[in-house]
């Protein structure tokens, strides 16, 4: 059995020869920029697909691109053993973070989102504290769960760095995961000096699918449970629906 890496690296640019692929300067994707996605099949090249056992389950294993975008996050903010973090956006890529966190060693896991479907989920998949960031107080909630603020804070929504800048301790890291092209909010620079906050982009799968296929193949992360619905191709509208309505975790589009 093969997992694909959708993302496909030119091996030529500046960037890749130096072994930056997840930042090449002809950076195309199978599914978005080339035809690939919600098709019965699909033609990749051999250097985009990687070995996985056939004992991995197939459910976990169509996991594997997204676990290796959230392991490259992961890898740019190691987490320390005990350490707390706190994930804002409890969609399918924050609950990623908290089980491979989990796995390396973190000590409390704190998620925040606004949907009551989601973070249940995120409570019955390892997260010790879900918070309603519509209904409670986030930054006084993280304060009492862990004295001094969260020793790492991942952004999984691409729009809350400055809630994530009061939410880190002080020398805290920031992992600035999710993407938003048009949302530009107020950052106070002043927070980042003062306190001595690092902050980290995190871009794409950066040579981390051999890693991840062991992931997956020594059962250290399982994200299975994450799926909520499987849906034929023909109704992919549909899950498109309840994935805006926040009313699904994981969407399996089967043909």
């Amino acid at each position: 059995m093969v997992v694909v890496a959708p993302r496909l690296i030119c091996n030529a640019c500046r960037y890749c020869r130096r072994g930056l692929p997840n930042q090449c300067e002809n950076y195309k994707t199978l599914g978005i920029t080339l035809d690939g996605g919600l098709a019965p099949y699909v033609v990749a090249p051999a250097r985009a697909l990687y070995k996985i056992s056939r004992d991995v389950p197939l459910d976990d294993a169509v996991f594997a691109e997204v676990l290796a975008c959230v392991a490259s996050g992961t890898t740019r903010v190691a987490v320390n053993a005990g350490e707390s973090v706190v994930i804002l956006g409890a969609g399918p890529v924050g609950l990623l973070f908290g089980m491979v966190y989990r796995a390396s060693g973190a000590g409390k896991i704190i998620v925040t989102d606004v949907a009551p479907f989601r973070l249940d989920m995120a409570k019955k998949n390892g997260a010790d504290v879900v918070i309603n960031s519509r209904e409670e107080d986030v930054e006084t909630l993280v304060q009492e769960h862990t004295e001094l603020g969260a020793d790492i804070v991942v952004d999984a929504v691409g729009a809350l760095l400055p809630q994530a800048l009061k939410l880190a301790r002080r020398g805290g890291r920031i992992v600035l995961f999710g993407m938003q092209p048009n949302a530009l909010p107020p950052t106070s620079q002043y927070l980042i000096t003062r306190y001595e906050l690092s902050v980290y982009g995190a871009f794409g799968a950066a040579n981390q699918f051999p890693g991840v296929v062991q992931m997956l193949e020594r059962g250290i992360v399982k994200p299975s449970p994450l799926i909520t619905h499987r849906i034929p191709a023909s109704d992919a509208p549909k899950a498109f629906d309840a994935m805006r309505a926040g009313e699904t975790m994981k969407v399996i589009v089967t043909h």
